[in-house]
């Protein structure tokens, strides 16, 4: 997997944890909070804001590592304070594939990829499927589906024609954080639970289509309009039973959105003195159509009531 060689030795560890909905980074051995010390990951040019979605790619399609350090990028956006990560999947598959992997704690994945078509014009269709319970009391029952399709054709010996179509499924259980003096006390395991019934479910569906022609003068130009349909339902208890001795607090959060897309940018190499010029020009547009988002108070995954004014149809 090629990775940007000029910006390496900037990151000596890029590390994503397996768990459902919490993805952690290492940037220079330092962990990183996503979405505020270090933007969510891009695949394909599309961001991955939302940080459940953070597993919508499939490894064995990754063709291209990008990132850096730093606070702002006009086009990486200035929500963090550390670097970014941009991924992005072959045009074509090296070659047909089927893997089947196992582990302990009932863990298990599949993956595998097929070729449509080669030549003029690429397509290829892959697909993952990831099963863990976790290593605590209660099971994690992680399950990650992942779906993609990809085809490129040259419209002519300098203009590529690119789209593209991912599905991504997950849902999980979680037995939260604990406190430490439960498990000093011996009411609960280092990996026991207060309130198991945490977890959640989120869904996302990414398409784009990309149009780049280049220039006799080695300039490069690119068109790429995206959509992204995203729901999300996410169960949390972080104060167990402060607010309600009897119920308990566990919340209830939920959001669906779909996101329209376009953006273009201009790239040009030159030299001036032996020194290598490189310049990068563009725009982007994006809405956001946000619906049903929601703050309850549930009990065990049952609706009890609204959380204050936070509901909004």
């Amino acid at each position: 997997m090629p990775i940007n060689a000029q910006k390496s030795c900037l990151v000596t560890a890029f590390l994503i944890r397996n768990s459902p909905c919490a993805v952690t980074h290492y940037l220079n051995l330092h962990c990183l909070e996503r979405g505020t010390s270090f933007a969510s990951p891009w695949l394909n040019g599309i961001n991955l804001s939302r940080s459940c979605c953070q597993h919508h790619y499939i490894p064995e399609l990754i063709n291209y590592v990008d990132f850096d350090k730093s606070p702002y990028y006009a086009d990486k956006g200035d929500f963090t304070t550390a670097g970014y990560v941009s991924f992005i999947t072959k045009n074509t598959l090296d070659r047909n594939f089927v893997k089947a992997e196992g582990g302990r704690f009932g863990t298990v994945r599949t993956v595998g990829g097929i070729n449509l078509l080669s030549g003029k014009t690429n397509a290829y269709v892959a697909g993952e499927y990831f099963h863990s319970d976790g290593f605590f009391e209660s099971l994690q029952h992680f399950n990650r589906l992942n779906l993609t399709g990809r085809i490129n054709t040259r419209l002519g010996d300098h203009d590529l024609l690119t789209g593209s179509l991912s599905l991504f499924n997950s849902s999980w259980d979680a037995s939260g954080q604990i406190p430490e003096r439960a498990v000093l006390d011996g009411t609960i395991t280092r990996y026991g639970s207060i309130d198991d019934s945490e977890g959640g479910n989120s869904a996302r569906t990414n398409a784009f289509l990309k149009y780049g022609h280049t220039f006799a003068n080695g300039g490069f130009f690119e068109h790429q309009a995206y959509i992204v349909d995203y729901d999300f339902d996410l169960f949390s208890n972080f104060t167990f039973y402060l607010r309600d001795p009897v119920s308990g607090d566990e919340i209830e959060q939920q959001e669906s959105r779909t996101v329209y897309g376009y953006k273009t940018s201009y790239i040009q190499a030159a030299s001036l003195r032996s020194k290598e010029l490189r310049t990068h020009l563009g725009a982007g547009l994006r809405y956001d159509d946000v619906n049903d988002i929601t703050l309850s108070h549930v009990e065990a995954r049952k609706f009890l009531g609204y959380r204050g004014a936070i509901w909004m149809r």
